[in-house]
């Protein structure tokens, strides 16, 4: 059996056990959290033709704070379930797309995004052993050791426990990149097809993937060796390709909805408490193991770390033969710093509540660790102590893998005793979501959770009137008039307040003010909430 052969074995072989990990996290479902409740939503409403709307409130719309128009006030989201209500921008279309075409064969939104998810862990464990060893001179030790690290890693098994986009995104990306490096090693246009394809499904999968467009350019204009007219050119087709089915979509969101994205641009500087959860995030990848000072140990590793590939950078760049691995690391160098600084730009002006955790820099993680493992094979085989060398990094990776293990195996265990969130046990048997099962199909209901009972019951129901905005953290001006309205309604038709103590949102109303704000009734309590009627409305 030939080297190479081992190597691509051993990467099935891993993309298998992924699969069998997944499968096993989830016995219950595939996660599920507010956005996948919006994912799932769009989904069911293309399934039953009605094109991609998202039912009910299950994602906050900036008509809350622009017009004060929020659930049956507007007309959207009282009714029965089925009930259309407002067209998705928030979010791009690939995503719900794929979770509904497996409904042509009957498959529900859920039950497709676990097993599109499930196959993506194992296309991505194989994209990032390829995309290594595709750049890896020398030993075959990179490949399989990167994607064992893919595999065991907490944050990235959990994105594909959920159903949520990154996986998909993070495979678009990782091929686009092979893609656009492809060109620029070869010069041949039609390479640039599969990579403005690759580009078009990630910016059309996540907002944040319109950073691959401008990743492709540069790179185009700055490494590519043909003429500048030539590279003009190539970068404008790539552009084309890439970039026109995002603006269409954009184009389609102002039309129908006013708004490109559901967003609405406030300043609101990056804080402390953000960067802190960014760098505790990339330390627990750096130092998987509890012990002193691990912010400091993983600053120094990654100090190490960017000078090492900094140094044999500008090595490559002066030999013929190392020219490929030079083009491609430039690019995964482009599009890690263009997707940070989004992120810094989109918690700054759009999105306040973004969190810097292990689900948004998982991309990060893995065209950092394509670019160290590339890297560090390239120094061991310009070594004079190669076979010593490689010894010691296998031995640090394994011990990294031993830690990512310590806490993957227990939270494998854990997914498949209990599930995860909305579609876990615990929600699964919840006594409120019975009792909300059991209202008349017309009731009008309010609740601090409006996705869980979308995803538990399929009921339309509506989000209470928020304290603040979530994106921008400003006040909602129209929060006393809309709870005027509401409290109107409760005096002409049967009205309910669903209240979940297991969610707790910190731009809703608690159930204290509530209980000032609303005529609550005497409610039905449970274990992890109570149900309130409002007015005549009655149990």
């Amino acid at each position: 059996m030939t080297a190479p052969l081992y190597s691509r074995l051993l990467l099935i072989v891993l993309a298998g056990v992924g699969v069998i990990l997944v499968l096993l996290s989830t016995v219950w479902g595939a996660g599920a959290t507010p956005d996948s409740a919006t994912y799932v939503s769009a989904a069911h409403n293309l399934q039953a033709g009605h094109g991609l709307w998202v039912q009910s409130d299950i994602h906050q719309s900036q008509e809350y704070y622009s017009t004060g128009r929020f659930g049956a006030a507007s007309g959207g989201a009282g009714g029965p379930a089925g009930t259309i209500s407002r067209p998705l921008t928030q979010y791009p279309p690939l995503f719900p797309i794929l979770l509904a075409v497996p409904g042509l064969w009957g498959s529900d939104p859920l039950s497709s995004a676990r097993l599109l998810n499930t196959l993506l862990f194992a296309a991505n464990i194989l994209l990032v052993g390829v995309a290594i060893q595709r750049y890896s001179r020398g030993p075959i030790w990179p490949a399989p050791a990167g994607a064992l690290l893919v595999l065991t890693l907490p944050d990235i098994l959990t994105i594909h426990a959920m159903a949520w986009s990154e996986p998909a995104f993070i495979f678009f990306a990782v091929a686009g990149c092979l893609s656009l490096a492809g060109y620029l090693d070869s010069g041949r246009r039609k390479l640039l097809l599969p990579a403005a394809a690759a580009v078009a499904a990630a910016s059309l999968t996540r907002y944040v993937g319109v950073v691959l467009i401008l990743t492709g350019c540069a790179a185009i204009i700055m490494l590519s060796s043909r003429p500048l007219r030539r590279r003009i050119a190539d970068m404008l087709l790539f552009a084309a390709g890439a970039g026109l089915p995002l603006g269409a979509w954009f184009l389609r969101n102002a039309a129908v909805a006013g708004s490109f994205a559901n967003r609405e641009s406030v300043y609101h500087p990056l804080t402390g408490p953000a960067l802190l959860q960014a760098w505790t995030t990339v330390a627990g990848w750096i130092v998987p193991f509890a012990g002193p000072h691990p912010l400091r140990i993983s600053g120094a590793l990654i100090g190490l770390a960017v000078l090492g590939v900094g140094a044999s950078l500008a090595v490559l760049r002066r030999q013929i033969a190392g020219l490929p691995l030079f083009r491609f690391s430039i690019l995964l160098i482009l599009f890690s710093g263009l997707y940070l600084l989004f992120l810094a730009f989109t918690l700054s002006f759009y999105d306040a509540a973004t969190p810097l955790d292990g689900r948004i820099l998982s991309p990060v993680f893995v065209t950092g660790l394509i670019l160290v493992l590339t890297h560090l094979q390239e120094a061991i085989s310009r070594g004079r102590m190669a076979r010593r060398l490689g010894l010691g990094f296998l031995g640090l990776g394994g011990a990294l893998v031993g830690g990512y293990l310590i806490q993957s195996i227990p939270q494998v265990q854990r997914n498949n005793s209990a599930g995860i969130n909305y579609t876990g046990r615990d929600w699964r048997q919840s006594d409120t979501v019975r009792r909300v099962q059991a209202l008349p199909a017309d009731a009008l209901i309010y609740t601090n959770a409006p996705d869980a009972i979308y995803l538990l019951t399929g009921r339309t129901v509506n989000l209470l009137p928020p304290l603040a905005n979530i994106y921008t953290q400003q006040a909602n001006t129209y929060y006393a008039a809309q709870m005027g309205i509401i409290r109107a309604q409760a005096a002409q038709q049967a009205v309910y307040l669903v209240y979940f103590y297991t969610v707790y949102r910190m731009y809703l109303p608690q159930e204290a003010q509530l209980r000032q704000d609303l005529p609550l009734l005497p409610g039905q309590a449970a274990t992890d909430g109570v149900l309130y009627p409002l007015g005549v409305a009655r149990p």
